[in-house]
């Protein structure tokens, strides 16, 4: 099977900023999104909130969190971890501060999430880390959309892929909510 950088499907690739001072907390109206804020499962962690003011938010022209984008950690311990921003994102309008990557893909080329589910594979993820570089805290740099191949696959067969592979991720989550539902009761039991 042939494949295709990632570049080659890509519409945008950008970055988002904090106002000059940073956060403080309880100021703000925005939820800025940096790398603790990225689950392992490809989903989203809120419990540390973090917001800018609007009119930073309005002030700016890259960074803004649309539907459909991919985010991807992009320095630090957790370099490459990969979130997809789905119709269940609880915000309509938030944003990523410099340490996040948004991937836009044009969608008559490819499918978003069937790309968001390649990188979270671990191929994806080993294809991500390859544009690693640095130190102390190293990251990946923009060049990393190079790096990464994907299956050229058409885009109704990508959908199709990623719709089987959402299911299998729904069915794993409510195996593990059943699992803690009952070391909950088994507990109890035992009380």
């Amino acid at each position: 099977m042939s494949r295709v950088a990632l570049s080659t499907w890509v519409s945008e690739l950008e970055s988002g900023a904090r106002p000059k001072g940073g956060i403080k907390d309880g100021i703000g109206e925005i939820p800025s999104l940096g790398a603790e804020h990225l689950a392992d499962d490809g989903g989203f962690n809120f419990s540390k909130d973090k917001r800018i003011p609007r009119d930073f938010f309005k002030s700016m022209t890259k960074g803004r969190i649309r539907r459909n984008d991919i985010l991807i950690v992009k320095d630090g311990a957790t370099t490459g971890k990969v979130s997809f921003v789905g119709d269940d994102f609880p915000y309509e309008e938030a944003a990523v501060n410099e340490h996040v990557f948004i991937v836009r893909v044009a969608d008559k080329k490819a499918d978003p999430k069937f790309v968001f589910r390649y990188l979270q594979t671990p191929q994806g993820q080993s294809e991500i880390m390859s544009d690693f570089r640095g130190a102390t805290v190293g990251g990946i740099g923009r060049t990393f959309v190079d790096k990464v191949t994907l299956p050229k696959v058409l885009v109704d067969e990508q959908r199709r892929i990623a719709a089987i592979l959402d299911k299998a991720d729904a069915i794993r989550r409510k195996r593990e909510q059943a699992l803690t539902l009952a070391d909950d009761f088994l507990r109890s039991v035992f009380q």
